[in-house]
């Protein structure tokens, strides 16, 4: 029956909607019971007198199942026994250690006592700490938490204090918690093999004044949900890194010292960087420094510092600067694929050739395709690149699709019928593909010029290290073809 409600040793016990949840209502404590999650046999939520969840409880976790077999079972002899009652009250004791074996309570400083990899950290609280704050020994991880960053957190207002430092450390794994240096670091620690991650989510850094984190030589970084409020909220990059993440992240109310993003020593990153983040810089803040050769591989893997979706603002107006806020590489840097942003620029990717000097073309055989001659200018060439030789070549390691335009007047013999193409050449296999093709004709004109207007619009595509390149022929004889001064083609990612 929905809602059937009986008492174990006094504890009330609901059936929640026939569903065969329940719900009990311990003196100290209220659980929510699911025992159809197979294959575990079951969980419950453990929720305070006030409705906050102090735990999840598998039951396959359990060391000590008071000789039940589910979890129903369990809870049921918890409740038979007198756990979460007050001791003495109709025999009240504590609850059983096997219960939270992996998870330690943490209410003071001296409640970390020496960091442990198998155990996780929950903050009752926000913690004072002093000095290096809470250190983690040589290759140990370090999880922590609490029920959210405005009820439990650590703090540090020392000179020059941390929240957390270690010098050759594990994974870092940050939940629903802050962290706040008033004088000092959040977060400053260096990775034991180099091979460690750091992940924060839904985490605060509150007024650090000198760097939220200053982290060094780990694989990877991911932000998901985190703010960072007040102080100079850097965070520093050194050694070796493969890709960070940061997403979903706000930083508001900061030092106009603050370069946020901050290449520290020997910095090198050889995978991406991608965030979205909402930023507000003052006067002369900085939101980022790396240069393009702080990612190493760019050349092979081109588009690797990705600001997408960003806001980027300065003293609360969308900041279009982008070279005050980003001042050390650009958008059209082959490192750089900066795309829907507000208060940054982004990366259009392109090129375009255009004749700056004429060049006779020598037709030899009627109907037979040959590179157009001249003197080629590249300009606005964005992970592209020209040639004298009127090519434009894909430099960003993968394939992408153009459109594609040209324009411009051919010189030849009157009356003659003349075709211009744009071709693709292939790297892979060394061959040239036929992208499009148009036919014109030279037009009578009075005095020595005798043209054809020349124009394409198309699409194409380009492989890595492929390349665009144009061709005439002559349909009606050998006259020789002259692309005019300002005969251009333009290539423009779609």
């Amino acid at each position: 029956m929905a809602n059937e409600i009986t008492l174990v040793n006094g504890v009330t016990k609901y059936e929640l909607q026939g569903s065969g949840n329940y719900k009990y209502l311990f003196p100290l404590a209220i659980f929510d019971v699911f025992p159809n999650a197979d294959p575990n046999l079951g969980y419950y939520n453990h929720f305070d007198l006030n409705g906050r969840q102090i735990l999840k409880v598998e039951f396959q976790q359990l060391t000590d199942t008071l000789g039940a077999t589910n979890i129903v079972g369990y809870v049921d002899a918890l409740a038979t026994a007198g756990y979460f009652f007050a001791v003495g009250q109709s025999g009240g004791v504590v609850p059983p250690s096997g219960v939270l074996d992996n998870r330690v309570i943490v209410k003071t400083e001296a409640d970390f006592g020496v960091i442990d990899s198998t155990k996780e950290y929950f903050l009752d609280g926000f913690i004072t700490v002093t000095g290096a704050g809470v250190n983690i020994p040589n290759g140990v991880k370090f999880n922590v938490r609490s029920y959210n960053f405005n009820l439990g957190g650590i703090t540090n207002i020392d000179i020059n204090g941390k929240c957390v430092s270690g010098g050759s450390v594990g994974d870092i794994l940050a939940t629903d918690c802050s962290f706040s240096a008033t004088d000092g670091i959040g977060l400053d620690v260096v990775s034991d093999t180099g091979n460690e991650a750091i992940e924060f989510n839904r985490v605060n850094f509150n007024g650090c004044s000198q760097a939220a984190m200053v982290i060094d030589n780990f694989r990877q970084l991911l932000i998901d949900g985190c703010g960072f409020f007040g102080g100079t909220p850097n965070i520093e990059f050194r050694g070796l890194m493969n890709g960070a993440r940061i997403t979903t992240t706000i930083i508001r109310g900061i030092s106009n010292s603050t370069v946020f993003f901050k290449a520290g020593a020997g910095f090198e990153m050889t995978g991406s960087f991608l965030t979205d983040l909402n930023i507000d810089l003052n006067a002369t803040g900085v939101l980022c420094d790396f240069t393009e050769s702080n990612f190493t591989d760019v050349d092979i893997i081109p588009n690797v510092l990705k600001f997408k979706g960003a806001r980027v603002f300065r003293n609360g107006i969308t900041n279009s600067d982008s070279t005050s806020a980003i001042p050390n590489i650009s958008e059209s840097s082959l490192a750089s694929f900066w795309s829907e942003n507000e208060g940054l620029n982004n990366t259009l990717i392109g090129g375009r050739v255009t004749i700056t000097t004429e060049v006779e073309t020598v037709i030899t055989t009627i109907d037979t395709y040959v590179n157009l001659l001249g003197t080629f200018t590249g300009e606005e060439e964005v992970h592209m690149e020209s040639t004298a030789a009127g090519t434009l070549k894909n430099l960003d390691g993968e394939q992408k699709e153009y459109l594609l335009f040209t324009g411009g007047k051919l010189e030849s013999n009157q009356d003659d019928m003349l075709k211009i193409a744009i071709f693709a050449f292939r790297d892979a296999t060394s061959t040239e593909e036929l992208i499009r093709e148009e036919t014109v004709t030279v037009d009578r004109l009075q005095g020595a010029r005798d043209v054809a207007d020349a124009n394409i619009i198309t699409r194409g595509i380009l492989r890595a290290n492929d390349y665009f390149f144009m061709k005439v022929k002559n349909l009606s004889s050998t006259g020789n073809i002259t692309g005019e001064l300002s005969v251009f083609m333009l290539a423009v990612k779609i």
